[in-house]
């Protein structure tokens, strides 16, 4: 993002694992830690910081994982996604945050000017 001239930040924190249900699966799954590792991209745009987090999964796969639980009208936890509405994403970018996995942050590390210096603390 930097070499397109928008300057960005990162913003760590961990998700719990029970967000990931479905898409790990088996010992993949069993094995993983209770607290996952995830950031999101923060960009300023028109002197405006953003949060980016809904990019991390496509909208094809967005759609499918809708289809596959069409009794879900409110929250949903599993499969990658933690959303507090599951029918009405907000995962387009048009000057707004954007959102997938915001439901499952357990702690927050903050906002970081690099990835480095985060993964160094």
């Amino acid at each position: 993002l930097r070499a397109c001239n928008i300057p960005c930040r990162v913003h760590g924190f961990t998700i719990d694992k029970s967000l990931q249900k479905g898409a790990m699966t088996g010992v993949v799954y069993r094995n993983a830690p209770k607290n996952i590792f995830h950031s999101w991209v923060e960009i300023n745009f028109e002197n405006q910081w953003y949060e980016l987090e809904a990019f991390i999964l496509d909208k094809t796969y967005i759609k499918k994982l809708q289809e596959r639980n069409p009794e879900c009208k409110g929250a949903f936890c599993g499969y990658g996604v933690a959303v507090k509405d599951f029918r009405n994403l907000i995962i387009e970018f048009d000057r707004n945050n954007t959102y997938i996995q915001s439901e499952g942050i357990n702690q927050d590390f903050g906002v970081y000017d690099c990835p480095d210096e985060l993964l160094k603390e």
